[in-house]
């Protein structure tokens, strides 16, 4: 039963269109493709380094998960692009990946797809990079460049990819941080549920910025060798970057065209605990009901899901109130279902963090492996879920809960299955 002075909301079950995974594309740290992305995790490789490149040794952090040798002209279509913030760069190339994968001929399938993306930062790398301080606020000039204008555009992350693939319905970011890439999904899946579009692009984007990276090591929450989620030494974030996209269709719709069916997405719910900026209710509470919600509307039981991709920053705070979460959500069976992070591989890729946890979700449904937690050597006290801990743990999954929190208040929770 929830607490005294919270409330469980169960939504109306309404027959609407199925809605299925029939593309995807990644770009990361762990792989820029999604084979070499899968293989990264199966195998339990950490993506993120030290900072001895010369552009991070000067910085007063020790861990980054920047994408390797990232050329924005292997993927562009659109010259104009190339000239995009990094952000956006990488919203293209994941886009570009995943509309090859589900084999989508956008001249003769339908032009009519929307793209609702979702990122943190957003285009914050050009003020970084691009010296708006020098070039507009200086006695010396203060001349605006209205080609970097363009470029600082959040909007620009969307805005591209509909740009360079000729996509014709609506293209809109939504900013709900470290959630954002999992809440773009669910509304894309809300626009072919109510019959608004057949096909849509969605996901998250996010270049390495040091906005955030500075935020976090202000507050000490940086760690300083790797990222240990639910592990008793945990010390906090690493920062990565990265994009995924995912292309959603009505069932119908696939079927006609013949596509392949990754998974079915059965539901998303979002709610939001923002009693604070950046603590999350600690005792479980919002993310006990966020899970419920998703599962009654989706007419499944706890029992039900076989496997939960965890958000699993290595944040003291937030570990603690996902596990109280789900043990509350799960309380006869939490034991047994199988969980994960991918975080202690990647990094926290913020905006991007939703996506490549859904992506990572569809493919253990599709493959039968669990990604591991790497890193994790001794849980901390109380924290006696089923971690998956080993690489190439093989299981059958039929059901999966994946699950974004984010600085600000939103949670959001989707469900895959088999298709």
């Amino acid at each position: 039963m929830p607490d005294a002075g919270t409330r469980h909301i169960k939504t109306v079950k309404i027959a609407m269109e199925d809605v299925v995974v029939t593309g995807m594309g990644v770009v990361s740290s762990l792989g820029a493709d999604l084979d070499s992305f899968w293989e990264s995790l199966i195998n339990g490789k950490q993506g993120y380094t030290s900072n001895s490149s010369p552009m991070l040794q000067d910085q007063p952090f020790p861990l980054t998960g920047k994408i390797p040798s990232f050329l924005s002209e292997a993927y562009s279509r659109n010259e104009e692009d190339i000239s995009l913030d990094r952000a956006a760069q990488l919203a293209v190339a994941a886009a570009g990946m995943a509309i090859d994968d589900a084999k989508l001929k956008i001249k003769t399938d339908n032009a009519y797809i929307p793209v609702v993306m979702g990122t943190t930062c957003g285009a914050n790398l050009t003020i970084e990079e691009k010296g708006f301080d020098e070039a507009w606020f200086s006695e010396v000039s203060r001349e605006i460049d209205l080609e970097i204008l363009a470029q600082y555009d959040h909007c620009s992350i969307a805005n591209a990819i509909s740009n360079n693939f000729s996509l014709q319905g609506p293209s809109y970011i939504v900013g709900t941080a470290c959630a954002a890439g999992n809440h773009a999904v669910g509304e894309a899946a809300d626009l072919i549920k109510l019959g608004r579009a057949e096909v849509v692009l969605c996901g998250g984007a996010e270049s390495f910025s040091l906005l955030p990276v500075y935020g976090f090591h202000a507050i000490n929450a940086l760690a300083d060798d790797a990222c240990r989620p639910f592990d008793k030494e945990r010390q906090g974030y690493v920062i990565g970057e990265g994009a995924g996209v995912m292309v959603l269709e009505s069932l119908t719709h696939a079927k006609a065209r013949g596509a392949h069916i990754y998974a079915r997405l059965v539901n998303w719910a979002l709610n939001c605990d923002a009693t604070s900026f950046a603590l999350p209710i600690a005792d479980g509470a919002r993310c006990r009901e966020l899970i419920l919600d998703c599962l009654d509307s989706s007419g499944l039981k706890p029992e039900d899901i076989d496997y939960i991709n965890l958000h699993g920053t290595g944040s003291k705070t937030n570990d603690l109130m996902e596990v109280n979460g789900i043990k509350q959500a799960f309380p006869h069976c939490y034991r047994t279902i199988s969980a994960s992070s991918i975080k202690a591989m990647l990094g926290h890729t913020f905006g991007a963090a939703g996506i490549l946890d859904n992506i990572a979700t569809v493919l253990s449904l599709q493959k039968g492996v669990i990604p591991p937690i790497i890193n994790l050597q001794t849980p901390d006290e109380g924290f006696d879920l089923n971690f998956v801990t080993k690489p190439h743990h093989a299981q059958r999954i039929d059901t999966a809960l994946s699950l974004s929190f984010a600085f600000g208040g939103c949670n959001v929770a989707t469900i895959f299955s088999r298709p």
